[in-house]
């Protein structure tokens, strides 16, 4: 199962690569976040960013990832937004 595990991450790395590109050329980007609860009662936030693409000019909506949030309330979600993978991916500036 690790292999599988592995396997995925390395496939969704390649492939989000050149959308976290742009979105790093983007003069501006918004973030959004939908919380939910899944089977095991944690709380994840999926985590969108919409851009506009520096290449084409149009707005573009794109899944980045999922974090898990320790406190369900705004500081928890700043808390994983800003230390989880995004932070890895987009360069923010709060």
């Amino acid at each position: 199962m690790h292999f599988l595990f592995r396997f995925m991450v390395v496939i969704y790395e390649e492939l989000s690569q050149p959308v976290i590109d742009k979105i790093n050329r983007a003069t501006f980007f918004s973030i959004l976040v939908d919380g939910s609860t899944d089977t095991s009662v944690r709380e994840m936030e999926v985590v969108y960013v919409m851009f506009v693409d520096p290449d084409d000019g149009y707005t573009k909506v794109v899944f980045l990832t999922i974090e898990e949030v320790r406190h369900a309330n705004a500081p928890g979600v700043l808390e994983a937004i800003t230390t989880g993978k995004l932070n890895m991916y987009i360069q923010l500036h709060l």
